[in-house]
C-alpha cells in the first residue's frame, strides 16, 4: 500500500514536523500532531483531488487537527516554556548569529497562534502567501496583515529584550 501519494506524504514529514513545532511549540506536542495529522490524511487521502497540491492539503490538516485540539484542550492546556525554547543541536555555539536565532525562537511563542502560523509557513517553510491562505482558510489579505503584524511584534519583541548600549558620561 505503498503508492506515489504515500510516499511523497512521507516525504512531508519534515516539513509537517516543523510547522507542527510551531503551532504547539512542544516537541512532544509535536509529535503526536504529526502522528495525528499522518493517520488521518492516510485514512483520507483518498479524498485528495487529482489537482489539489498535497502538500497544502496536508498543512491545512494539520491546521485544522490542531485547531480542533486547541479549542477541546483549551481549557486545560499549559504550555512547556522550557521545551519551547530549545534548538536543535546541530546549531552550535560557535556559528554566527546564533543568539539572535535564540532570540527569535524566544519571542516566536509569545506571538498570538494566527500571527505564528503564518510567520512559520511564509517565513520557515516558504509557502507563498497564495498557499498559506488556502492552508489556513483565511483571506490573502488576512495572510499579509498577519504577517506584517507578526514580523513588526516579533522585531519588537527581539529588541525589546537586547540590552541597551550605554554611553559613559564623564568618563
Amino acid at each position: 500500500m505503498t503508492g506515489e501519494r504515500e510516499q511523497a506524504l512521507v516525504a512531508l514529514m519534515p516539513a509537517l514536523r516543523r510547522f507542527a513545532r510551531a503551532l504547539t511549540l512542544n516537541h512532544d506536542a509535536a509529535d503526536e500532531l504529526l502522528q495525528e495529522c499522518l493517520e488521518r490524511a492516510l485514512r483520507k487521502l483518498h479524498l485528495l483531488r487529482q489537482d489539489e497540491s498535497l502538500r497544502a492539503w496536508a498543512f491545512t490538516l494539520m491546521h485544522r487537527v490542531f485547531c480542533n485540539n486547541l479549542r477541546s484542550l483549551r481549557r486545560r492546556r499549559l504550555l512547556e516554556a522550557a521545551h519551547a525554547r530549545e534548538i536543535d543541536e546541530a546549531i552550535g555555539p560557535a556559528q554566527p548569529g546564533v543568539s539572535e536565532l535564540r532570540a527569535v525562537i524566544e519571542r516566536l511563542e509569545e506571538l498570538p497562534d494566527d500571527q505564528r502560523a503564518v510567520i512559520v509557513l511564509v517565513a520557515l517553510e516558504e509557502v507563498s502567501y497564495q498557499e498559506a491562505a488556502r492552508i489556513l482558510e483565511i483571506p490573502l489579505g488576512t495572510v499579509m496583515s498577519r504577517l506584517a503584524r507578526g514580523r513588526e511584534r516579533l522585531r519588537q519583541l527581539v529588541d525589546s529584550g537586547r540590552p541597551t548600549a550605554r554611553v559613559a558620561a564623564n568618563e
